[in-house]
């Protein structure tokens, strides 16, 4: 199963946009529709079974992202949305000067630490 322009086996099931960002062995698949994310994360997980393939669980969840996430967030007590790490970049939910939404970039806390150590050594 996958998202890319070959295959609409899955995204014609959609209800929402869906969009697949992937490195190597990494990936972050973004869904408009929280149910289409659900769905696709079963058949995911049944489709690697097949080949004797796991998702790692430490790093998979399900994250509310997006230009709507902090209001929700507030809707449910936190004080920001939660933030996505990925090929160590942490990224976070932010607006530009004009209010608008945007995706903002870190580095990884974890691994600004370990190349400020190995310069120092």
């Amino acid at each position: 199963m996958c998202l890319t322009s070959g295959s609409s086996a899955v995204r014609v099931r959609l209800r929402g946009e869906a969009r697949l960002v992937r490195y190597i062995d990494d990936f972050v698949i973004c869904f408009q529709d929280r149910e289409d994310a659900l769905r696709v994360a079963d058949a995911l997980r049944h489709r690697l079974g097949k080949f004797s393939l796991t998702l790692e669980p430490t790093k998979t969840k399900l994250v509310e992202f997006g230009r709507f996430a902090q209001r929700h967030a507030d809707k449910r007590g936190r004080n920001r949305p939660e933030t996505i790490c990925f090929l160590g970049l942490t990224l976070y939910c932010t607006r530009n000067r004009k209010g608008n939404f945007k995706v903002g970039m870190r580095t990884e806390k974890s691994r600004l630490k370990r190349s400020l150590l190995s310069l120092g050594s």
